[in-house]
């Protein structure tokens, strides 16, 4: 697993270099105009990275109908990113990160069982959405948020969970690669809101750049899972 895991890096690289690229300019913007810690960000960056590797692993195991392998690299990612979250939350106060990872690990449960072949009805896309609904609920109530384009990050976020708990292969691909390409989009626009105010998070800044890279590999391989 571990010759797979730096393939995946190595691949990662050369077919996204340009991320890297990316990355430091930002790094060096946000030195320039002293709008967050660059060892925070650049320390989240990576472990997010991390998780994506993590999960375009899951990807290749899902199309190789490796089940087993698949449910385990989701795990992983999800971990991943729950352990990001906790961060967010402890040290930046960004609870909706933490609270979106909870439709994250019942679709990562959703896959254990169905590795384990063990029918838990609980666990299924129509459950995982209805919970989102009630998070997205309770974060509007008590006003945790706000702002338009945070609370349609949140609804992607758990979109996203939902759709990988569904069992139709096409549909499961398709819907994911339009939940990453929001949630892209709705962090770019969180990350341009945290510069405005001089306050750039890791978790801001690594949710924008690294769902572009997962949206390429998505979009790259659309045909060997839609067709």
């Amino acid at each position: 697993m571990m010759s797979r895991f730096f393939q995946e890096i190595k691949k990662f690289s050369v077919e996204n270099g340009r991320i890297y690229i990316i990355f430091f300019i930002c790094i060096f913007i946000i030195w320039y105009t002293n709008t967050g810690n660059i060892f925070e960000i650049t320390i989240v960056f990576f472990l997010h990275f991390l998780g994506d590797i993590f999960m375009m692993m899951m990807w290749d195991y899902y199309a190789q109908n490796d089940k087993k392998k698949w449910g385990i690299y989701q795990i992983l990612s999800m971990a991943t990113f729950t352990i990001i979250s906790i961060y967010a939350f402890i040290f930046n106060g960004k609870l909706n990160y933490l609270i979106s990872q909870i439709v994250f690990w019942m679709s990562s449960l959703k896959a254990y069982f169905d590795i384990k072949k063990s029918n838990q009805k609980i666990f299924n896309y129509k459950t995982i959405f209805w919970l989102g609904i009630l998070i997205i609920w309770g974060y509007m109530y008590f006003d945790i948020i706000h702002g338009f384009w945070a609370y349609l990050q949140i609804i992607w976020f758990i979109l996203f969970a939902a759709f990988l708990s569904i069992n139709d292969e096409k549909i499961k691909y398709f819907w994911s690669l339009v939940a990453i390409f929001f949630i892209f989009v709705s962090s770019g626009i969180e990350t341009y809101n945290s510069f405005l105010i001089a306050d750039i998070k890791g978790i801001d800044i690594s949710f924008f750049l690294l769902p572009l890279t997962v949206f390429i590999f998505y979009f790259k391989n659309i045909k060997k899972y839609l067709w």
